[in-house]
């Protein structure tokens, strides 16, 4: 008996391999120390290139930095998941500088497996090929950091993305 096809997407999801390279992220430990220290590398990249997956996304920047310092390591990432037949494949960098402005630059690849083979089939087109590359480049911008001017507001971030598509 073939296994329903959702058990195989839950399976991919729960295979999610996401790696964070390069920069940590740099907070201080407390608000009223003048200590700054390493934190987690956190948030994580979205497979579009910018940062927020897993906490709240889009909404905090990665790696902000050393507070005394205009710019910050940059952080790079890579995600894989494969679903059966279907698999995808991103590679993500961003850069933050004077802890207000994320700039950063995703590269997907997502292998379209028996999807050609199957149009051809059943619809009798051709699709012409196996996989799609999406390329984004991401600006974002922190109009108000969680908690600033002591208002009990979360992060409120802006931002636009310019995404392109090759065959």
């Amino acid at each position: 008996m073939k296994k329903p096809y959702y058990i195989g997407a839950f399976a991919a999801l729960v295979g999610i391999s996401t790696l964070t390279f390069g920069a940590e992220n740099e907070t201080a430990p407390d608000k009223n120390s003048n200590q700054w220290e390493k934190g987690a590398p956190l948030p994580l990249h979205t497979i579009e290139g910018s940062g927020g997956v897993l906490i709240t996304p889009l909404a905090y920047l990665t790696n902000p930095g050393d507070p005394a310092k205009d710019y910050s390591l940059p952080s790079l990432s890579a995600t894989y998941v494969n679903a059966r037949q279907k698999s995808v494949t991103s590679l993500s960098v961003t850069e933050t500088l004077f802890q207000r402005v994320e700039l950063g630059f995703g590269a997907s690849r997502f292998d379209t497996g028996s999807l050609r083979s199957d149009v051809l089939t059943y619809a009798g087109a051709n699709t012409g090929t196996d996989d799609v590359w999406l390329f984004n480049l991401n600006a974002r911008f922190l109009a108000l950091k969680e908690g600033e001017f002591d208002l009990p507001l979360p992060a409120i971030t802006v931002g636009c993305t310019e995404s392109t598509t090759t065959e």
